[in-house]
């Protein structure tokens, strides 16, 4: 899961891919970013959706 979430190609990199390990454990609704910050490469969620599934850590629920 550190691969996949923390050790990408940049430290904003990181950041971004956080929000997506959020979005897929259903805290956050998208993974929306403001510049200077980019969208990961597409496929990107899915590694860390999968990664995150991996370490038996699926969605939650979050109160409204």
């Amino acid at each position: 899961m550190t691969r996949n979430v923390y050790h990408r190609g940049s430290h904003m990199e990181g950041t971004v891919a956080l929000k997506e390990g959020l979005v897929a454990r259903g805290i956050l609704e998208h993974a929306t970013v403001r510049p200077p910050l980019l969208p990961l490469a597409e496929g990107a969620g899915d590694e860390i959706a999968q990664a995150l599934k991996s370490a038996n850590l699926g969605s939650v629920t979050v109160p409204a």
